[in-house]
């Protein structure tokens, strides 16, 4: 079952990007973040107020607010927006650089003792991004990929400062306050573009994407992946994760007709490699919590 579980949540995951495509025909990008936003935080709190009797003090509101803004409003606003200018295909290989990221914001803030080993990962997985994003030729398509890159970064600031409120919360409590903030801070772009946008026209095929992209990779994904990364190894939880690019990559290539260029896999390949120098040192563990 936990291997079933895993697989699913990298499914879900993995087709995010390609749901995000074909919505966004229909609806922008901030609209679309409305409304997984607004619905993840309702469906949170409730299960948090439904089946907990855990409390948060005022004193730790503001830390919340601050999780909230990266981890869910920019994290979600940045990756749909630069996924209306790049490809479904590069958005997720470059979210593969959220652990290189996590671990090159928490050695400059003293959270973790540099080495040779994890320069080197980061070296090479930032090579790979810089490489796949293409920004030396300033193509819309390059624009998009640095909006994706920045998520990652938001989302890997995220995962270190979360930590210290981890110790005193469960995840439930932290993602239901988190997806609160961030919704509402979401909302300042968010509400204007779903104001402008005509609903009434929108396609049933299209709602039905956007209603999968809500029950699925945002609803879906977490409770998956929460059940099962209690439950899995943190070795097995990270050879799935990699799975990720090429599942989105096979979805893009059959829906969207997507074909990555020789550009990718070059990337694709440095960042991997990022990614296992860094990583394999065990440390990842503390920071396996990713819904996005």
């Amino acid at each position: 079952m936990v291997h079933l579980a895993l697989f699913t949540v990298q499914v879900l995951f993995a087709s995010l990007a390609v749901a995000g495509k074909f919505a966004f025909r229909e609806i922008p990008p901030f609209a679309l973040v409305m409304l997984r936003t607004a619905s993840g935080a309702a469906v949170f709190l409730v299960w948090h107020l439904g089946f907990s009797r855990e409390r948060v003090t005022g004193r730790d509101l503001p830390q919340l607010a601050l999780y909230g803004l990266l981890g869910v409003a920019l994290n979600q606003l940045l990756f749909f927006h630069g996924l209306s200018y790049t490809s479904a295909t590069n958005a997720t290989v470059l979210g593969t650089t959220i652990p290189v990221f996590t671990i090159g914001v928490a050695v400059l803030l003293g959270r973790e003792r540099p080495s040779p080993r994890r320069a080197a990962g980061i070296a090479l997985a930032l090579a790979g991004a810089l490489y796949l994003v293409g920004a030396e030729r300033f193509t819309m398509a390059a624009r998009g990929n640095l909006f994706i890159l920045a998520n990652a970064l938001s989302y890997a600031c995220f995962l270190v400062l979360v930590r210290d409120i981890l110790a005193r919360y469960s995840a439930r409590t932290v993602m239901a306050w988190s997806f609160l903030f961030g919704a509402l801070a979401a909302s300042t772009v968010g509400v204007p573009a779903l104001v402008h946008t005509p609903l009434s026209t929108i396609d049933v095929r299209t709602w039905l994407v956007i209603v999968y992209i809500i029950i699925g990779p945002t609803l879906g994904s977490y409770i998956l992946n929460t059940w099962a990364l209690a439950r899995a190894p943190s070795s097995t939880v990270a050879i799935y994760i990699n799975l990720q690019p090429v599942m989105t990559g096979l979805m893009a290539w059959a829906t969207l007709g997507e074909r990555p260029p020789v550009r990718s896999y070059i990337a694709t390949g440095l960042i991997f490699a990022g990614i296992y120098f860094a990583t394999t040192t065990g440390w990842l563990r503390r920071f396996a919590w990713r819904p996005r």
